[in-house]
């Protein structure tokens, strides 16, 4: 009934909550405060920025293959805009 996307989506999510829930686990049961730890900062820094870097990337390449791609003018759209025209201000939302 679903894609076969859906589920591996739905299933690294799931895997994804399992590994952050050990981790917490882990970091209660040894009394660990990352708050008192001076290299946590640096490495939440600087882990944010090699994911910034690889979702850039991943969308460099994904239009580069044209896997993704990026479409303005298809017809749901051009559908839309036609009946945006005919509704009042506060009906638009």
């Amino acid at each position: 009934m679903y894609s076969s996307q859906l589920y591996f989506v739905i299933s690294l999510n799931a895997i994804g909550l399992q590994v952050i829930l050990m981790g917490l686990i882990i970091m209660v049961q040894i009394q660990y405060l990352p708050f008192y730890d001076p290299v946590s900062l640096i490495v939440l820094v600087s882990v944010w920025t090699v994911g910034e870097i690889f979702s850039f990337l991943v969308s460099v390449l994904g239009v580069k293959l044209k896997v993704y791609e990026k479409k303005g003018t298809d017809e749901p759209r051009q559908q839309l805009a036609k009946m945006q025209k005919y509704l009042k201000p506060d009906e638009r939302n």
